[in-house]
């Protein structure tokens, strides 16, 4: 994709409590885009967060913000069930587009999506903003050089663990509404229909949560994956073990009912490690944090916080690579490999073939 205009003029779908504390504010504080347009089926919310953000335009719709030639890339945070038909109702109307993660609840649906962007020369990112998390991408870093020098010696292992609490953190303020959102239907009607009716509030949590450390940790390791094994037996507590190329990868995935979000990367080498502590999605300004020991020095190393958001950074990457042309780490033909992966896990937890 070509540059497009000296400054980016977004549309926005959905003004819930996400999309306005972890987009809104980024995007209005960038010097290249401009938030022209708003798209909000709850009237007084929609109101509301215009008046808030000097958004001018608003429109009841997204179909109806769709046929607004000023805007050239859409930013669209609806809740999951709705996520599939937005997305693909902006490619096919030529609009660029960010959507939050998942793209879609199933992997056919993400397939077709890529397939509209792809046609139609489009930039479609999705929000996976640990990749854009500075301490993660240090880890990516280390881990590369570690592996290309072997200094750390050979690679062995990989345990992620991430148990859910409650991960909010200096976020208020957002405008909060009581009205309904016309025609809404819960995950769990729209999840693949191989998947048992009792299983699908369980699938679709899956999805949502720990798509991002399958995310994660392709990106750090960069090989191809496939699924060993699988318990999930118990939303609170389950595992499963991906197997990287040879390097067996550990997820524990649960939740916990506490103020708190306990999750670490963890990749052990014969000869030392790298251990990565990312901090609670919506807490600003705390990039993950980690530390690395190599045997051959007998040392130990602590990466602090540099002060940066990963939402801030995804906000910034996004309009940037709208106006230079360029390629982001999140993509949605790369995320889509995600997908599949998820797929291929639920098919071994549910007995499909």
């Amino acid at each position: 994709m070509g540059r497009i205009k000296a400054k980016i003029r977004l549309g926005f779908v959905g003004a819930g409590f996400m999309g306005q504390v972890a987009h809104l504010a980024n995007y209005r504080d960038l010097e290249g885009c401009e938030i022209a347009a708003l798209a909000e089926l709850r009237e007084d919310l929609r109101e509301a967060v215009a008046e808030r953000y000097g958004i001018r335009q608003r429109y009841a719709t997204h179909v109806q913000l769709l046929k607004d030639a000023d805007v050239d890339a859409v930013i669209a945070i609806t809740p999951r069930s709705m996520t599939f038909d937005v997305a693909r109702d902006c490619l096919t109307a030529g609009k660029h587009l960010f959507t939050e993660k998942p793209m879609a609840l199933g992997y056919d649906q993400a397939r077709e999506l890529v397939g509209y962007a792809k046609k139609r020369n489009l930039t479609y990112a999705v929000g996976f903003m640990r990749r854009y998390d500075t301490g993660m991408q240090r880890v990516k870093s280390i881990f590369a050089q570690s592996v290309k020098t072997g200094r750390m010696g050979q690679e062995i292992f990989v345990r992620c663990h991430c148990f859910g609490g409650y991960n909010y953190g200096h976020i208020d303020g957002a405008i909060k509404s009581k009205e309904n959102i016309p025609g809404f239907k819960t995950d769990d009607h729209f999840v693949p229909s191989w998947v048992p009716p009792k299983r699908r509030r369980d699938y679709a949590r899956f999805l949502n949560v720990y798509c991002h450390n399958i995310n994660l940790i392709r990106y750090i390791l960069a090989r191809p994956f496939k699924v060993d094994y699988v318990n999930l037996k118990r939303p609170e507590g389950g595992v499963v073990v991906l197997n990287a190329d040879g390097l067996l990868c550990v997820l524990e995935l649960g939740q916990y009912n506490l103020n708190g979000w306990s999750e670490m990367l963890e990749i052990y080498f014969t000869e030392g490690h790298i251990k990565a502590f990312p901090p609670p999605a919506l807490l600003r300004n705390v990039s993950a944090a980690l530390e690395t020991y190599d045997r051959r020095t007998d040392r130990t190393l602590v990466y602090g916080n540099d002060f940066s958001w990963a939402f801030r950074r995804q906000a910034e990457a996004f309009v940037g690579s709208l106006l230079s042309g360029g390629s982001l780490p999140t993509e949605a033909k790369e995320c889509l490999e995600d997908m599949k992966i998820i797929e291929q896990i639920w098919k071994y937890e549910v007995g499909v073939s």
